[in-house]
């Protein structure tokens, strides 16, 4: 092959590799903007899970507590769009307990149920934190020694 080949073949090669990269540069790119993106509405959506679980727990009355849990099925709704499947099935588990407390509830003053449907809804909302916290990249809470 002569000079002036090589030199046609190099520059064909250079043209094809500079194309290739303007195309795939930007695909990459919006890529991990969409992935950031959804790391950050669903860290939102968690935290705005954890909101309401604290809320629930604050209550002092019945209505602030209904009110409390239309906040968790908000939350909820919220997550179940942008969370992991895993994730949105725990909170769902804890708001379903803070439910059946509403429930016993409302059937008469806090009961034995009513105690057992909060130490349900502490366990769910547990569960929920350590999967959150997995699903975001934040590994395991701190613990000092």
């Amino acid at each position: 092959m002569d000079a002036a080949t090589a030199a046609l073949v190099g520059a064909l090669v250079g043209f094809s590799g500079a194309i290739a990269a303007s195309w795939i540069n930007p695909s990459i790119t919006a890529k991990h903007a969409r992935a950031a993106k959804n790391l950050e509405q669903r860290r939102e959506a968690y935290l705005k899970g954890l909101s309401a679980a604290q809320a629930l727990r604050a209550c002092e009355d019945q209505r602030d507590f209904e009110r409390a849990l239309q906040a968790s099925w908000d939350a909820w709704i919220e997550m179940s769009l942008v969370a992991s499947p895993k994730v949105a099935a725990l909170f769902g588990k804890a708001h379903a307990a803070a439910d059946k407390a509403n429930d016993a509830w409302s059937e008469s003053s806090p009961s034995q149920d009513f105690m057992e449907f909060q130490k349900s809804f502490i366990s769910a909302v547990a569960d929920f934190t350590s999967a959150a916290r997995a699903d975001i990249g934040a590994g395991k809470p701190y613990k000092e020694r």
